[in-house]
């Protein structure tokens, strides 16, 4: 798939994810399948065309219903949610088309989201349907093994078009020795926009977590409301670390990026010696350390942070 995306046009690029986003903001208010009529092959076809289809508006409604959102939500008044993300697509494919094809950050960004969102659903879908794999028809399997098959394709697709637009932007080098000055450090405020930026991806792994959770809900394995402050709290950080792991790790590991890295473009790298993996995964886990590890940069000479020291890692222009 790389070589057959390094044959296509750029322009051609942008035309697939205006046409898909276009098309997935026409699913949310036209074409969004009703619990009636969810199982029919015409729902399932009109839903596998809609490529950022995360299933926020479900996710909402559970955690209101456990109460981590107190405010009510109206019939149709969380739609707007699923519209977003696409209408964010088709504008980075503007920026992308009218930048003469140079501008990808946004894109990039976008695309980096979606990859974690995605596989997020695919883990969820797979895990829902072995939980009622007895209950459920031969061909309703088929049909959702045919499209988690498209998912796939999907998200190579995505992978495959962010290194390639990589190409033009990366560093050369991936890891430094001890002494080498000849890269640049971000500052502590590219630090702290790289934390900011990165919320929203964040956010919206948890709402695709919470999306899982109403399914368990409504198959009477997880039900009730958290009737003590300590229960919601730990609810919290365990959606809050569940979208660390899959946002930071996830995606550093593909790419030595978070999401928002590729909108101030910086990259992490890792000290000659350290195996990249390892290294990947004592950031993230260090990151969960509340509050510390994002005040720790306020103290830190170099304007490095508790996870960038612990995991002999550098974050540079």
């Amino acid at each position: 798939m790389k070589k057959l995306l390094n044959r296509i046009p750029l322009k051609t690029i942008f035309w697939f994810y205006s046409i898909t986003s276009l098309y997935s903001i026409s699913w949310v208010y036209f074409f969004r399948p009703t619990q009636a009529n969810y199982e029919h092959f015409i729902s399932y076809l009109s839903s596998a065309f809609n490529i950022y289809n995360f299933n926020l508006y479900s996710a909402v409604y559970f955690l209101r219903d456990i109460r981590i959102i107190s405010f009510d939500l109206y019939a149709n008044s969380f739609l707007h949610i699923e519209a977003m993300f696409p209408l964010l697509i088709l504008a980075a494919s503007l920026i992308f088309f009218f930048s003469k094809f140079k501008d990808t950050r946004m894109l990039r960004y976008l695309l980096s989201i979606a990859i974690a969102l995605m596989l997020m659903g695919f883990i969820n879908g797979f895990v829902y349907r072995i939980l009622v794999f007895d209950k459920l028809p031969l061909s309703s399997l088929l049909l959702f093994l045919f499209f988690r098959i498209i998912d796939v394709f999907i998200i190579l697709c995505h992978y495959h078009v962010i290194t390639r637009l990589n190409s033009e932007d990366e560093l050369r080098h991936t890891s430094i020795s001890e002494g080498d000055e000849t890269l640049v450090l971000a500052s502590r405020g590219q630090r702290f926009m790289n934390y900011f930026i990165d919320c929203f991806p964040r956010i919206l792994v948890s709402l695709i977590l919470a999306s899982f959770m109403m399914s368990l809900a409504r198959m009477s394995i997880l039900s009730g409301n958290l009737d003590s402050s300590f229960e919601e709290y730990a609810f919290r950080y365990l959606l809050l670390f569940i979208g660390v792991i899959i946002v930071y790790f996830l995606l550093e590991r593909l790419f030595l990026r978070s999401p928002a890295k590729f909108i101030t473009n910086t990259q992490v790298i890792v000290k000659k010696g350290n195996h990249k993996t390892s290294s990947i995964v004592k950031r993230t886990l260090t990151r969960l350390i509340p509050v510390i590890d994002l005040f720790s940069f306020a103290f830190s000479e170099k304007g490095d942070g508790l996870h960038d020291e612990w995991s002999d890692t550098l974050v540079v222009l």
